[in-house]
């Protein structure tokens, strides 16, 4: 996979969920879309999370917090598949859990899309920035 998956775009959720995955970003056809972290949702190219997947099956089942996290992502995952305009059908679910309704902030990770409510992208961003250089410090490893 090409690492493409980097920037900031506005893009809309139409009224029929379909989300229109910005141009840049269009790397699949094939998407898995599951609740993500900080109220955001996690959109994979389909190779990429096959490599999740691989790394999930080695995680120790024992511990409860691991069970507790991969019920979450696993029981809202979702297969997608892109239309010929760049479109994917969000589960209305989904998009209630991430209060995405007519906009949506996609924001590109490397190897996955975040889709954010604009308010809520803007807030937590803001947020992050007041840290950002605090943060970097205590990176382990960023060269």
């Amino acid at each position: 996979m090409a690492n493409r998956l980097i920037g900031e775009y506005e893009r809309k959720v139409d009224n029929k969920r379909r989300f229109f995955i910005p141009a840049e970003f269009r790397i699949s056809q094939s998407w898995i879309v599951t609740a993500g972290l900080e109220k955001c949702l996690f959109l994979f190219p389909g190779d990429e999370w096959d490599r999740i997947a691989d790394n999930i099956k080695t995680m120790s089942l024992t511990k409860k917090d691991t069970r507790g996290f991969l019920r979450i992502l696993l029981s809202r995952a979702k297969s997608l598949e892109c239309d010929f305009q760049g479109r994917v059908l969000v589960p209305e679910k989904l998009l209630e859990f991430a209060g995405i309704g007519g906009s949506c902030m996609a924001l590109g990770m490397i190897n996955r899309i975040e889709m954010w409510n604009p308010d809520n992208w803007r807030e937590y961003s803001k947020k992050s920035e007041e840290k950002y250089e605090d943060l970097a410090e205590k990176l382990e490893s960023f060269s």
